[in-house]
């Protein structure tokens, strides 16, 4: 891997301050770890966003050294072959990777025209993505349609993910409850969707009783992932708390702790349970 690096020129930034923000806002850089891999000229030629293991990150940048797969790689080749459904799907996701919102519209677009009828997760992922796009510009309808009309699509899942935060950002805590309730009961065995609407109920000191019932199952589908259902179970103590039965949410919080005794927020939990009794 160290050996593998030393092809390039690598340079370290703190994306959140000084020339370090200037450059992140050049190239979109809206989340860490990033790595954007740039020519003698800085236009950007790929980048790898997230972690991945040494294995998988250095075929990736071998892909990236010999021009397969990347940005120029597949603008080259859209040219020569306009109507490739596949290379404009590759190149558009690249456009949303890089935060380039009107050439993966554009690209979106043309891939929906060419593609009536199929309803793949590849072109779902185009529907969702213009559908999104609608939706921060104000215009909810195309993202409800295509949760009614795509159900079984992987893409409903974030949609109700995305479209609840950004409800609760804009404080439109209405909404948001209607959003929540749909996506925990559309998934009734997610145990993240269950936790997301039950922590957010404590948040808004509402519905709580439906929130611990979701809750007890969401702990209940992680016997077999611990470190998981610890954080589950907090979320059970804090519902419980809410509710004022104060002695149940201190033995659920110590359930957690059992199961992660170094974890100083729990016994924090813990602490504040004992002291509002």
């Amino acid at each position: 891997m160290i050996e593998f690096s030393e092809q390039f020129i690598s340079i370290k930034i703190n994306a959140g301050e000084g020339t370090g923000r200037e450059i992140a806002e050049r190239y979109n850089i809206n989340g860490v770890p990033q790595m954007v891999f740039v020519n003698n000229n800085e236009d950007e030629i790929d980048r790898i966003i997230g972690y991945r293991k040494p294995e998988d990150f250095i075929v990736r940048v071998q892909d990236i050294l010999d021009g397969n797969n990347t940005l120029p790689d597949l603008q080259s080749r859209l040219t020569s072959d306009p109507q490739n459904n596949e290379i404009i799907s590759a190149l558009a996701s690249k456009y949303v990777e890089m935060g380039n919102d009107e050439g993966a519209t554009e690209l979106y677009e043309k891939l929906l025209a060419n593609s009536t009828g199929d309803v793949s997760e590849e072109i779902n992922g185009a529907r969702y993505y213009l559908a999104m796009k609608k939706f921060y510009d104000g215009d909810k309808g195309p993202i409800e349609s295509f949760i009614k009309t795509y159900p079984s699509s992987d893409y409903v899942y974030e949609a109700y993910s995305k479209v609840s935060r950004f409800y609760a950002s804009e404080k439109d805590t209405e909404n948001e409850i209607i959003v929540l309730t749909e996506w925990s009961n559309k998934y009734p065995n997610d145990y993240s969707a269950l936790n997301a609407f039950a922590w957010r109920m404590t948040e808004l000191d509402t519905q709580l009783e439906e929130a611990l019932v979701k809750v007890r199952h969401a702990v209940s589908l992680l016997d077999d992932k611990p470190d998981t259902q610890a954080n589950i179970i907090d979320t059970e103590a804090e519902v419980l708390w809410k509710l004022g039965r104060i002695d149940e949410a201190v033995e659920a919080i110590e359930k957690a702790i059992k199961i992660s005794p170094d974890y100083q927020y729990f016994q924090d939990q813990k602490t504040k349970f004992l002291e509002s009794a």
